[in-house]
């Protein structure tokens, strides 16, 4: 669902992605640009991380990514810029693998960032930019 027009920046919330949890919203459109909140590997029918992995909370999270570009108005082939929060940089690779099998030869810039703690105590977070 979409709210908001014209040239201010509006607001994006949609119920196939995960409520969030804080005073935010899933994603900000500002002109022809989608910013992506955090998100975490949160199953949006349960409202909670079911995954005990990083690889698998990963695989939820970008499925939640994909579900807020389609209600902005995006997709997945027009990211440009995704920032993947780790709580440990050991599971670096084996979130690669599943990075790579889902985005395909989508190739958005990209940074991966060791946190202390991640919300939820998550094992990580994707945040990102889009066009639209």
């Amino acid at each position: 669902m979409l709210s908001g027009c014209g040239s201010k920046p509006y607001a994006i919330y949609t119920p196939d992605a995960p409520k969030p949890v804080g005073p935010y919203s899933q994603a900000m459109v500002a002109g022809n640009l989608v910013f992506g909140a955090g998100q975490l590997g949160i199953d949006p029918k349960q409202g909670k991380i079911v995954a005990q992995t990083a690889d698998g909370q990963m695989a939820q999270a970008i499925q939640n990514m994909f579900a807020v570009l389609r209600a902005a108005g995006s997709d997945p082939a027009k990211l440009v810029k995704v920032t993947v929060y780790f709580r440990d940089l050991n599971d670096f690779e084996k979130v690669n693998v599943v990075y790579e099998k889902i985005l395909g030869n989508n190739r958005p810039a990209r940074a991966a960032i060791q946190a202390d703690r991640i919300p939820l105590d998550a094992l990580i977070e994707i945040d990102y930019i889009a066009v639209r």
